[in-house]
């Protein structure tokens, strides 16, 4: 498509086809797949889907895999894309009330699914059909393998994707192709074609199915996913020559950087290093920096909500500035605002905002209240963060604004608490929550997953950060557990760790004898 501008999915899958047939896609030690069976299989699918089942330009069609699954979750997404139908992507985490509150929420006319969800699926009433790996396949070897004749357009709605819940019922955030395609991807494609990439991330969530799943397309890299996430198998991955370019969750690098041969390996081949979703404590910044001295360092700051806008730290920045996210990565556009919508100045501390000029804002589905409530005028997103901007236009998360603690009338930034504590070399992760008290309002409680519980104690914590944090802002309260619950992407999940806290923060401060 040398010459014509590219603006839906289905063109980009068609294009990289048509050039490079042979590029191939890895889910490691299950299956392999190249952009020429991608496209044609993803083709015979979508002929099917409107032949058999009548699927339709705007339907709605779910689609439940894990990574293991992941090649044939990448056919069935671009399938319902070619019928001009919005893919509606199932967090396989989710109980069977979960999956039916998505199915029923997004109307959607049917379900795909791998067959380790087939008691699952059984359980959806309300979809005119539901269709196994198994049972797709065996339909599709009687169908054409060229692409239906749907006229599909930028405008056109792309997908319906679940948020993760963290603050609430999961809402349903509508994109249009066209969002997905604000840059010119051209330039990197002459640098990286034909290399490979690597990631572990979910092909389910936002990140893995807008990002993880695009960038071999965009870039024209081969791809290795791990159906599931392990430091050592990540890490080995990663050394291979032809790797250029490492997607990781905080959670995931943080634990390869603590396997026993992260400071051997040979990694100088990897050009870009990216991560995101979760905040990235700046001592791992400037670790990876320092190690990988002439490697894009990209702290991939954004919203879901806010689409392709976002942040990035370009090279020989990383360690100079670890804690910050970056600066808007062009066209995005940031501001930081105080509570009544006025812009702030550099240094001072207000809630983030992004935006893309001209491009269609993304919208919650069936839902117009949260939609005006998130995406304000101009087209600019609030993200739930508060933050602030240097002289220089880098910008820094302080947290959260729900996960700010206040502690004796001081904000104090959980992830701030948290980055101290991970930087302990006995500890993996940690996270931090407030817990109610009488007299300060909020305390802090830490949750800490330590490499050897036999180790470490709440004191020796406690000595490590006297050094690294105010006194203020140093828990009094630990429990060591052997992994913190998170969502797909990696994000912790503190509604959950809030309640265990309370508890457990009770029956701590009784044994002590306190009031």
């Amino acid at each position: 498509m040398e010459g014509k501008k590219i603006e839906t999915v289905v063109q980009l899958l068609e294009d990289k086809a048509r050039r490079f047939p042979h590029n191939k896609i890895e889910i490691y030690s299950v299956e392999t797949i190249t952009f020429e069976e991608w496209d044609k299989k993803s083709s015979q699918l979508a002929n099917t889907l409107i032949k058999k089942f009548g699927v339709k330009k705007g339907d709605k069609v779910a689609i439940m895999f894990s990574n293991y699954d992941g090649a044939f979750y990448m056919i069935s997404y671009f399938a319902i894309s070619k019928c001009g139908a919005l893919p509606v992507p199932v967090n396989v985490r989710l109980p069977i009330e979960g999956v039916k509150f998505i199915i029923e929420n997004s109307e959607s006319k049917g379900i795909i699914y791998g067959q380790e969800f087939s008691n699952v699926a059984e359980k959806i009433e309300k979809v005119e059909f539901a269709l196994s790996r198994q049972e797709a396949e065996s339909l599709m070897k009687s169908e054409d393998d060229s692409s239906p004749n749907i006229q599909i357009s930028g405008d056109d709605y792309l997908d319906i994707i679940y948020t993760s819940g963290t603050t609430g019922f999961p809402k349903g955030v509508l994109s249009t192709h066209g969002s997905l395609f604000v840059r010119d991807d051209s330039a990197y494609e002459s640098l990286y074609a034909g290399k490979t990439f690597v990631h572990a991330v979910p092909l389910f969530t936002f990140a893995g199915s807008h990002a993880m799943m695009l960038i071999p397309l965009r870039y024209a890299l081969n791809a290795i996913i791990l159906p599931k996430f392990d430091s050592e198998i990540f890490l080995q991955c990663m050394q291979r020559e032809d790797v250029v370019m490492v997607y990781g969750v905080p959670f995931h690098l943080l634990k390869v950087m603590k396997e026993p041969g992260f400071g051997s390996a040979k990694l100088d081949h990897i050009k870009v290093l990216m991560f995101g979703t979760a905040p990235m404590p700046p001592w791992a910044v400037k670790e990876l920096a320092e190690k990988l001295p002439s490697t894009w360092i990209l702290n991939l700051y954004g919203a879901t909500e806010a689409g392709m806008a976002g942040c990035f730290l370009p090279p020989g920045v990383a360690s100079v500035k670890p804690d910050s996210v970056g600066i808007p990565l062009p066209p995005t556009e940031v501001k930081i605002i105080d509570d009544e919508g006025n812009e702030l100045p550099p240094r001072q501390i207000g809630e983030i905002i992004m935006r893309i000029p001209g491009v269609k804002p993304r919208e919650y589905f069936k839902d117009k209240d949260a939609t005006l409530k998130t995406w304000i005028k101009d087209g600019w997103t609030r993200t739930g963060d508060i933050g602030y901007v240097d002289e220089e236009g880098y910008l820094y998360i302080v947290d959260r604004k729900k996960d700010i603690i206040i502690r004796g009338g001081f904000n104090i930034s959980s992830a701030k608490v948290e980055g101290a504590i991970s930087s302990h070399p006995d500890v993996i992760e940690s996270a931090v929550v407030g817990v109610p008290h009488q007299l300060l309002g909020e305390d802090l409680f830490a949750f800490v997953v330590a490499k050897n519980k036999t180790k470490i104690s709440e004191k020796d914590i406690i000595e490590y950060l006297k050094d690294k944090l105010a006194d203020n802002e140093i828990p009094r309260y630990y429990e060591f557990v052997d992994e913190l619950p998170k969502n797909a992407t990696g994000k912790v999940l503190k509604t959950e760790l809030r309640q265990k806290a309370k508890e457990l923060y009770r029956i701590k401060r009784e044994a002590e004898g306190k009031k």
